[in-house]
């Protein structure tokens, strides 16, 4: 019953990103990371950013930390210099660890 809207564009796009995430946290299987990642590349919500990501703390030791991986805390409050655009800096982090160019 909980998931009966689930493949209704509309009904995702109509809630804020904090009822999405209350809505489907309670869904066993589902955490934190995969809302973001819902969030981020099927709902295209401009401002989320996963500090549980492997790739972006990754990324971000490499950009950012001198090659030392920042703890999720340290990560989630250098995040907030790019709101309301932290998805697309997250784009960016995971763009430049790729091993090779990537041509989309």
């Amino acid at each position: 019953e909980k998931l009966k809207d689930f493949n209704s564009y509309d009904y995702w796009n109509n809630l804020n990103d904090q009822e999405i995430y209350s809505f489907l946290i309670d869904i066993k299987g589902i955490g934190p990371w995969s809302i973001k990642m819902f969030m981020i590349f099927c709902l295209n919500r401009p401002d989320i950013f996963s500090a549980d990501d492997i790739g972006l703390l990754k990324a971000m030791g490499k950009n950012y930390f001198n090659n030392i991986r920042p703890t999720k805390d340290d990560a989630e409050n250098f995040s907030l210099r790019w709101k309301p655009w932290r998805t697309t800096a997250s784009w960016y982090l995971w763009r430049s660890i790729d091993p090779e160019v990537v041509l989309y």
